[in-house]
């Protein structure tokens, strides 16, 4: 895994803004989008009930022409009615902006993340759950002959009545799998008791909807020494996704950044930790040193466990380049 090419960017947007950013969660309120623009949910709602009762009266009561009127009238609140399914997933527009944050950001967000997991959505919002009850209703419907019959009349009535609340309106909760993966293992990384001389920053790489509403997609921390060398950046823990034997799986590393390969980038490339890789790389300009996880045995998934053990050799890291 050669990652020192990728970062020598990094280190030329690790600084950009100056400034925290409120960002959303992956939980948003839940807002009804009608297919048929126009009146709001209560003036629907009166309205399709209006329409039921004129419905199920003239079929009762208007004569040979009454069921088919009725019938019709049945159906306008299906129209009104008529809702696409909910999701809280963005549409994103495609955005790439590094902003420093504060830690209590990265709390919120992963505590949205276990709050979205613990939802338990009632069966009649999940898709799928009228199905069974549409199809019963419309075969009771064919059987007992729709309009020429009164059990055919009251199951035909109860699948347009009922065609509402069983087939739209239907919720979709969504997580960012991979970003939660991402959150995991940085959350992990924070939870490292740090020298008074060692700085954290954390930042998020945020996107942007049609609104304007900015969007989390992706973590990292940069660890810095108070009194670290002029050639030192810091260094950047960032998280990879791996393709395991099971499924994808995060795998958190360390670069140092360094103003050119000076003394800095030298020591750093000589620092050596039992069970890590070190790569050096970069240019004249950036040098890089890639610290991560030896990926033999099991070892291209960094456990919370191993995060933290990553953390403790950029301490000593840290230490030794002051």
């Amino acid at each position: 895994m050669n990652t020192s090419a990728r970062f020598a960017n990094s280190a030329k947007t690790a600084k950009t803004g100056n400034s925290a950013h409120r960002t959303p969660g992956p939980m948003t309120p839940v807002i009804i989008r009608f297919r048929l623009p126009g009146p709001g949910l209560e003036a629907r709602l009166v309205l399709s009930a209006a329409f039921s009762l004129g419905g199920i009266l003239l079929q009762a009561f208007g004569g040979n022409g009454g069921m088919l009127a009725g019938t019709l009238l049945l159906l306008v609140p299906l129209v009104l009615l008529a809702a696409r399914p909910w999701t809280n997933k963005p549409r994103d527009i495609g955005e790439e902006d590094w902003q420093p944050v504060s830690g209590a950001e990265l709390d919120r967000i992963a505590d949205a993340f276990k709050a979205t997991r613990e939802i338990r959505l009632p069966l009649w919002y999940r898709p799928g759950f009228g199905i069974p009850f549409t199809i019963g209703l419309a075969i009771l419907t064919i059987i007992f002959g729709a309009m020429f019959s009164l059990p055919g009349v009251l199951a035909m009535d109860a699948l347009i009545l009922l065609w509402p609340a069983l087939n739209t309106l239907k919720i979709k909760l969504w997580i960012p799998r991979q970003f939660e993966m991402v959150m995991t293992c940085i959350q992990a990384a924070r939870s490292v008791s740090l020298p008074k001389d060692i700085v954290c920053t954390p930042y998020l790489r945020l996107d942007r909807d049609p609104q304007g509403l900015r969007i989390p997609e992706h973590a990292r921390l940069m660890l810095e020494s108070r009194r670290k060398p002029e050639d030192l950046v810091g260094v950047q823990l960032q998280v990879a996704i791996n393709k395991g034997p099971n499924g994808e799986v995060p795998y958190l590393y360390a670069v140092v950044l360094t103003r050119g390969r000076g003394p800095s980038w030298k020591k750093a490339a000589a620092f050596r930790a039992s069970g890590f890789e070190v790569e050096a790389g970069g240019d004249d300009s950036y040098g890089t040193v890639v610290i991560r996880q030896r990926t033999s045995g099991g070892g291209y998934h960094t456990k919370p466990q191993d995060c933290r053990r990553l953390v403790q050799a950029v301490i000593d890291l840290l230490a030794s380049l002051q």
